[in-house]
Parts: C-alpha cells; structure tokens; sequence
C-alpha cells in the first residue's frame, strides 16, 4: 500500500516519547479507507491530545462515506466515540496526562475524530472516566449518549430538570428502550425528574427497561398496546422513537396527545401527523453547531452540562 506522506514510519515527539502514529483516511470521496502514517497535530488553546484506546464503528460512518455526508475536505477521517488517554493537558486546566476520557468524535474535523491513534479533543466535549467498565465496554458510550441527549433535550425539548407539578411535561415515552440509545435516554429522563413509559422489542428485556429507572414498561408487540400506554400516561405529549419506521412513529402519535413533540433518532420519511411535530436528531449538535452548521448556544450548553456531570 502506497503511503502520499512518507514512505516510513512517522515518529512524534511528545514529552520526550517517541510514538508511531497511524490512521484510516478517506482520500477520494466514496472509495476504502486507507492507514497511513502521519505527524499527529499538536493540541491548542482548551484542548487536549489522547491517545485513542477504543472506538466503535457506527452506522453512520459508513453512510457518511457512501453519500458523501458532512466531509468537507479530503483526506478525512471519520469515527465518532473516543475512548481515550491523555497525552498532553498542558492546554487544559481540567485534564492532565494520563486522564481516561471519553468524547464524541467531532464531525468535519479529521483531527477530533477517531479511527486514528492519536486525537485532539477539546476539553469542554469530554469527561474523565474512573468506570469498572473496560475500555471496550465504553467503546460506543460517547455517540450514544449525545445522541440520547440531544433528542430528549433538544429534540423534545425535555428540562434538565423536570417540573413535576406538571404532569402534561414530566412524561415521556422512549420506544425502543432496549437499544444502546434507548437505555441512555432512560437514565437522562430520570436524571432530570421525569417518569418514563419505556417500550423494548422483546419481551425479555423489560427487566432491564427497569433496571434503568423507567416507570411503565411494554413490550411493542403486546395487545393493545397504544391503550395500555395512554392509560398509564393520559397526558403525554414528548416521545423518543429511536426505531424510526413509519408504524412505530405512527403508534407513537396514536398514544400522545396533541400538539405533541416526537423525536426520531434518524431521519423519518414517513407521512406528516396532524398535531405532532417531528424532529430528527442531530447528535452533533451538541458540540455547539446544527446539522447546517450554524452556531446553536442550546446544543453547547447542554454539551457542556452533560460531560461536565458525567463522572457525578
């Protein structure tokens, strides 16, 4: 395999040790990704550099390679979960080396991403870990959870802290509870106060729903489901779907009232429902900007609250 950067390995000096760093980088659009070699970049102002210990292999780095999504310049690379340690916090004044972190991989920006040995994340987008938890097992934590925060905060519109004199806001329903995102958005919601009516895809795994802290908890395949649901939560107005199909944003809006907010965890292409507003989550938004790139204080603050508790 050829290598655009030097035909040997590429040696950084950092703190007087030499380490080899290499990394997956998409150089035209649609083709494999390749490892090379390279000179890590060193960190800036707020930042911190790690050495990438684990990482996922989400869905949508795939998708962003086949379509060609959000790569705004080649060669890139992609990944979205870091698990980390800390190599140089010389920046920073919450992290030194050494430091376990988790961060999501920053999307357009080839240096805060993860299918390479060595990252710059800012500090304000991460967390100290101290977990029993193995690398590994953290391995897809960093995505999912913004994932899982963005849709219940921003997407629908969810406090950080519920009011629960008002039952019409202190519900919400999670579908697919049994999924990676849909066991975070569980324990986000009762973080904040709210009760949670939770529905899994199999049966055995209601235990766990409740393991998690929520309320109700429904397999979706039992009878009169929608009426079971709006018997436990007649007032029901904000729902996660982290499914996505048409039927199941559909039984969702038969067990809300209206107008009610549902979030999809994908994009839904389904058709419109009277009296429910439906909003795809943008993970990224957490890290401060929308899906179009336009500056979003809500997404930053809620980023900045979320890693800023994690370790709590």
């Amino acid at each position: 395999m050829s290598d655009p950067e030097s035909a040997s390995w590429t040696t950084f000096r950092k703190a007087e040790v030499s380490v080899m760093a290499r990394r997956l980088v998409l150089r035209p659009p649609y083709e494999r990704l390749q490892l090379e070699f390279y000179t890590p970049n060193p960190p800036g102002p707020s930042y911190i550099q790690v050495k990438v210990l684990a990482t996922s292999l989400n869905h949508l780095d795939w998708k962003r390679i086949k379509k060609n999504l959000s790569i705004p310049d080649f060669p890139h690379v992609l990944g979205m979960d870091i698990i980390g340690q800390v190599l140089d916090g010389s920046h920073s004044t919450g992290f030194q080396k050494g430091d376990l972190i988790v961060a999501p991989g920053t999307v357009g920006y080839s240096d805060g991403c993860s299918f390479q040995t060595h990252a710059l994340v800012h500090e304000d987008h991460c967390a100290k870990i101290t977990s029993h938890i193995s690398v590994l097992g953290l391995s897809t934590l960093p995505f999912s959870l913004s994932t899982a925060a963005c849709g219940l905060y921003l997407g629908a519109g969810l406090a950080k802290v519920a009011d629960e004199s008002d039952t019409t806001r202190a519900q919400v329903l999670v579908w697919g509870a049994n999924g990676g995102v849909g066991r975070l958005a569980i324990r986000l919601a009762k973080m904040s106060g709210y009760s949670v009516i939770a529905v899994t895809s199999r049966d055995e795994t209601k235990a766990e729903a409740a393991s998690r802290g929520a309320d109700h908890i429904f397999w979706n395949s039992e009878s009169d489901l929608v009426k079971k649901i709006r018997a436990v939560a007649p007032n029901l107005r904000h729902a996660f779907d982290t499914v996505v199909t048409s039927d199941t944003t559909a039984k969702i809006a038969e067990c809300c009232e209206k107008p009610a907010r549902v979030t999809t965890a994908i994009k839904y292409i389904g058709p419109d429902i009277e009296g429910v507003q439906i909003i795809p989550v943008y993970s990224g938004e957490i890290m401060g900007k929308t899906m179009g790139g336009q500056p979003s204080a809500a997404g930053l603050e809620l980023g900045k609250w979320l890693w800023g508790n994690l370790d709590q």
